[in-house]
This record gives C-alpha cells, sequence and structure tokens, in this order.
C-alpha cells in the first residue's frame, strides 16, 4: 500500500497548509504561564495578586486578527472553525484566571489584618465585569465553536457563573439583571452541555 503525501492530492489538501495554529497555542501557553506565576507566592501577596490581575486584563491585547474577539470573533475574513475554536478557548480561559486571581483577592482581603488595598466593592465591580464579558462571549459564539471546547470550557464558565449566586448579585436591588444573567447562563449552559 502507497501512502501519498498531502502535496500529490489536489482533495488532500489541509486547512493547516494556509492557516497556523501556532501563534494561538503559544498564547494559551502564555496564559498558562502567567497562571503558574501568579500562584508563586513572594513577598506582599495582594501587590503580586493585583500586579497578576493587571497582566491577566491585557494578556489577549496583540493577538493577530484572526484571533482577536471584539463582541464576535473579527478574524475579518482571515478565521477558519479551528482559529474560532482557539479564540473562544483563548478568551474564556482569560476571563477563568481573572475570575480565580479575583476569587484569591477576595480572600485574601477578608483574612488581612488592616485595611486591605482593594476593596470588596472593586472586586464585585471587576467581578460583575467578567461576568458580562462571559454573557457576551457565550451570546455571540456560534455553539459549535463553543462546543468543540468540550467541558473544559463548560467547568471554567461554571466557575465563572457562580458568581452571579453570591452577593451583591443576588441581593443587590439596583441590579435586577443578576437573575436574568443567571438564567441565560444557565440556559447556554445547558444547551451547550446538551450538544456534547
Amino acid at each position: 500500500m502507497e501512502l501519498r503525501s498531502l502535496e500529490q492530492g489536489d482533495d488532500a489538501q489541509w486547512h493547516g497548509n494556509h492557516v497556523s495554529y501556532v501563534p494561538g497555542l503559544n498564547h494559551l501557553s502564555d496564559l498558562f504561564l502567567l497562571w503558574h506565576e501568579s500562584q508563586q507566592r513572594s513577598g506582599d501577596a495582594m501587590q503580586q495578586l493585583q500586579t497578576y490581575m493587571n497582566k491577566a486584563r491585557s494578556a489577549l491585547d496583540h493577538l493577530p486578527p484572526e484571533l482577536s474577539w471584539k463582541g464576535v470573533v473579527s478574524g475579518q475574513g482571515s478565521s477558519d472553525f479551528g482559529t474560532s475554536v482557539q479564540t473562544a478557548n483563548l478568551y474564556i480561559t482569560q476571563l477563568h484566571i481573572r475570575y480565580n486571581l479575583l476569587e484569591q483577592m477576595m480572600e485574601l482581603s477578608q483574612k488581612s489584618v488592616g485595611v486591605p488595598r482593594i476593596s470588596t466593592s472593586e472586586i464585585y465591580n471587576e467581578r460583575k465585569l467578567i461576568v458580562d464579558d462571559i454573557l457576551e462571549l457565550l451570546r455571540s459564539m456560534p455553539h459549535d465553536i463553543l462546543q468543540a471546547n468540550g467541558y473544559s470550557l463548560v467547568s471554567k464558565i461554571r466557575d465563572i457563573g457562580a458568581a452571579l449566586l453570591e452577593e451583591p448579585f443576588c441581593a443587590e436591588p439596583t441590579s435586577p439583571g443578576a437573575s436574568g444573567s443567571l438564567k441565560l447562563l444557565l440556559e447556554l449552559l445547558e444547551e451547550l452541555e446538551g450538544r456534547m
């Protein structure tokens, strides 16, 4: 049996011949490295968490166009299914890292003696931004793209969505949208899990 190389047949083309997935993998590796470094405690823990929160916020600022997301998958014609899957993974991973850093900040501020450098309201405001971003991403991303990332993505979304069950989301009278956001998130998760 003779094996043909991809170059030999017109019908044996692989999309990787035209689109490289290496930049997406590199940026995802950078996110995981950022998370790993943020967990290596030395010196002032709160300052370190704030430093890494700032790094996490800007970690995806310089993505190539095919991996960028600005409310929609915005590859400007250069994205394919694979890069769109990478885009979803990158942004949800970034939001998950930010969310976990916030949880650590909250825990540290509750344990610390004296006035913490970050207030509970600042943490809740940042958490709300993360929840809003995850909901916007879930609304705008086609479900087949989200589904391709599998259960690891679902668990990250669940972690972030758990914020909607906590104060001040549940008890804040000025934010009736919290229950609507929770309902939307649960519906999106149910639909996403139903397709897996």
